[in-house]
């Protein structure tokens, strides 16, 4: 898969304790890790405390948005093979 990607305009990044496929596997272990980086974007969780309509406050990630379904997660259960 790595060979089909674009370096140019993707990257790979490994978030520890997921699994190894991390939306099948444990789908909330990857929310931790996906809130920082949209934080890095200016994106916060909403708090009860700050109004959402405060020109002052930051944005606000909606909590339904961070659900695997309106991420386009289709969770199902896989079959694994041991050998």
């Amino acid at each position: 898969m790595t060979s089909k990607l674009d370096r140019r305009y993707s990257a790979l990044v490994e978030v520890q304790a997921c699994g190894s496929i991390v939306t099948e596997e444990q789908p909330h272990a990857m929310l931790i890790p996906l809130e920082y980086f949209l934080m890095g974007f200016g994106l916060y969780r909403s708090t009860l405390s700050v109004s959402r309509r405060s020109p002052l406050s930051p944005t606000c990630i909606s909590p339904e948005l961070l659900s695997p379904e309106s991420m386009g997660l289709k969770l199902k259960p896989i079959k694994t093979r041991i050998s």
